[in-house]
């Protein structure tokens, strides 16, 4: 059975979008907790290289998406710099960011929100 060149095309795209997402997930990670601690990269080594990993991760497009937001969340809410907002006060502003990334996680995928509701409320109390 012959494929044809649109299908071998949509396999190549889905294969590679998971790959590059979460290898820039990784990049990310590394470029930003390199500098607290030196076990980072010793750990993402092991990840990079475990195959279970790899495949769960690249099983589909939601796996990948949902790592790149929690990652996006979770530098937001270690981010410790001063917010250019002149609107809203730092941490009303900052709840307002994390809680825009987490629709985009409960988007995705439900039980995303499992993974950073506790940071969600604790940022909340902050707030308050």
């Amino acid at each position: 059975m012959k494929k044809s060149k649109l299908q071998i095309l949509a396999t190549i795209i889905s294969i590679s979008i998971p790959i590059i997402t979460l290898i820039c997930v990784l990049v990310i990670v590394y470029k930003e907790l390199t500098y607290k601690n030196n076990i980072i990269p010793i750990i993402l080594s092991l990840l990079i290289f475990s195959k279970a990993f790899i495949d769960f991760s690249t099983s589909g497009l939601e796996n990948s998406l949902l790592y790149l937001l929690i990652t996006i969340f979770y530098i937001q809410f270690f981010n410790k710099n001063k917010t250019d907002c002149e609107v809203f006060k730092k941490e009303d502003y900052k709840l307002l960011k994390l809680s825009l990334i987490s629709s985009f996680i409960m988007l995705t995928r439900m039980d995303g929100i499992l993974l950073i509701l506790p940071a969600l409320v604790y940022q909340f109390k902050k707030s308050q």
